[in-house]
């Protein structure tokens, strides 16, 4: 039951004050991996947990159900090697060197976390294979990276394994985890005086529920990729697609904004290897297809070229970028999507794609065609002039064999030939964000002032460590080490809350009021001395 106060003290709990519709030891929001992992390992050490997630059912996984079900992790005594390459990841964005210690002291027990706890034979690891020498490590230039590994619990990925591994785990344990579905979190409960979170305030599928929360709540609710405002806010991305998930509304990140949470890594997001990380549009808040959208070439090249609003070309097409990041004066930023992308291409390359077999019937009803590159311009908004001019400098790089300005390989530069012309929109793609709540190592979220909220944990993509740069797979990393970390203390036992008595009526005493006491005398004239003069 809820803790009550006594009636001979004539005291009590601000819990007290709430009108209370359900009561659990902890409370999970987000039903992805974090919220998964962070259920079992809060019932495992015996609390009655409530895990509940925005999305119907059938769509909860947040983008753990949609990513490549790959998971970094490395060899026990290589994690000052680690800690030493998710450090240089940062590229001197602040960090806590604690949590890095607490990720890397995690990565080296995965495998052995995964056999002994979920029940698989293996981690299958992938490093050394040729196709995934891009991305392990994705830094190979920084030091510690040769200690990172990634792999995936079948030997197979993008088969949503490992999703399922945790929904089954959650699912083993009815007995301790009631899960509902179509139930966002609205609001945190704390109390306004010692900050504490008592629970948290719930849309249950319509219905307005407070749910106590006795030793703590998880948050676990992954980005905002899917909240327009919150992206133009933190990201400066007028247009783009989500390739995850679409529940990830950043319901989270209002919740501890009014809690009193401090925020980082909130420009921080990944995108897709392909095309600078661009792809074919789709409507806004619909999601994205996660590969290249069936055009060929994207890596061994063509006579196309991608363009921002104004028709001029603003990255190398056919460089595999490192999760949406590109090189550029020794780092690794987004390239600068512009409101409005196209792919432009020649007759030749659209030949290629409908002979792939590659043109549905979508593709087929975003091109725009036209006779002429100035036509091809008018008609999607580009300054006919600048695109004629951009085609006629690429044409010249792929005859010299080098591109000045992008540096595309030349084997990959065909020139643009007669047309008709092509053009398909593309849009900016965001894979997931990073920024949240900032936590500790032990996933407690912290205030602006440096000091945890009591009971308040977050978990996964929900305020991830990722400061700058991405290594592929960590963001699973996390949401195991730190699901872990969070559903453990989140079930440990709170001590009492604090009681509270009727306040007393004070007399103010106001001794300052207007005209009572200024330092700003006389004029605004200033004296001046020899060689002083204001400014």
């Amino acid at each position: 039951p809820a803790q009550t106060a006594t009636a001979q003290s004539g005291s009590y709990t601000y819990a007290d004050t709430v009108k209370w519709d359900g009561e659990y030891d902890v409370l999970v929001m987000g039903f992805g991996g974090a919220g998964a992992v962070a259920a079992h390992y809060a019932a495992k050490n015996g609390a009655e947990v409530l895990l509940f997630d925005v999305a119907p059912e059938g769509h909860e996984g947040g983008n753990t159900r949609y990513c490549a079900q790959c998971i970094a992790f490395g060899k026990e005594g290589d994690e000052d090697k680690l800690l030493a390459y998710y450090e240089a990841l940062s590229g001197g964005i602040e960090y806590d060197e604690d949590v890095l210690r607490a990720l890397v002291d995690g990565m080296v027990q995965i495998p052995s976390i995964l056999v002994d706890e979920y029940g698989i034979e293996e981690v299958t690891s992938f490093k050394g294979q040729a196709a995934w020498n891009w991305g392990i490590p994705e830094f190979p230039e920084l030091e510690g990276s040769d200690a990172v590994d990634v792999g995936t619990i079948n030997g197979k990925f993008s088969d949503a394994a490992l999703w399922n591994l945790y929904r089954d785990k959650v699912y083993e344990e009815q007995n301790q985890i009631d899960v509902w579905y179509e139930s966002p979190g609205t609001a945190l409960i704390q109390d306004p005086d010692t900050l504490t979170i008592l629970g948290v305030a719930i849309d249950r599928k319509g219905t307005p529920l407070n749910i106590r929360a006795r030793n703590g709540v998880v948050l676990a609710c992954g980005g905002f990729e899917n909240n327009p405002r919150m992206v133009n806010d933190y990201l400066g991305l007028a247009v783009y697609n989500p390739i995850g998930t679409l529940y990830n509304r950043g319901d989270g990140i209002s919740m501890v904004l009014e809690a009193g949470a401090d925020l980082w890594h909130m420009g921080v997001y990944e995108g897709i290897r392909f095309l600078g990380g661009a792809g074919l549009e789709a409507p806004m808040g619909e999601r994205s297809p996660y590969g290249t959208v069936g055009i060929p070439g994207f890596d061994t090249g063509g006579s196309y070229v991608l363009v921002g609003s104004d028709g001029s070309r603003y990255v190398n097409e056919t460089y595999m970028t490192r999760h949406g990041h590109v090189s550029g004066h020794g780092e690794w930023p987004h390239p600068q999507h512009t409101k409005h992308n196209y792919l432009i291409m020649d007759q030749a390359h659209y030949d290629l794609i409908a002979q792939a077999n590659q043109l549905d019937d979508r593709m087929a009803s975003l091109i725009v065609q036209a006779d002429s590159i100035e036509a091809l311009a008018g008609s999607i908004g580009a300054d006919p002039a600048v695109l004629k001019r951009m085609i006629e400098k690429y044409n010249l790089y792929a005859q010299q064999g080098e591109d000045w300005e992008y540096g595309r390989d030349a084997a990959t530069m065909k020139e643009i030939g007669s047309g008709p012309y092509y053009s398909f929109p593309m849009v900016a793609r965001i894979l997931n964000t990073q920024g949240g709540p900032r936590h500790n190592a032990n996933s407690q979220v912290m205030d602006v002032q440096g000091n945890p909220i009591p009971h308040l944990y977050a978990a996964g993509e929900f305020g991830g460590f990722t400061a700058k740069n991405y290594q592929g797979a960590s963001n699973m990393t996390e949401c195991l080490v730190f699901g872990k970390i969070a559903g453990t203390n989140a079930a440990e036992k709170k001590g009492d809350l604090a009681l509270y008595a009727a306040k007393s009526q004070v007399e103010s005493d106001l001794s300052y009021t207007l005209g009572a006491e200024t330092d700003a005398v006389g004029s605004a004239e200033y004296q001046v001395a020899e060689n002083e003069y204001v400014g």
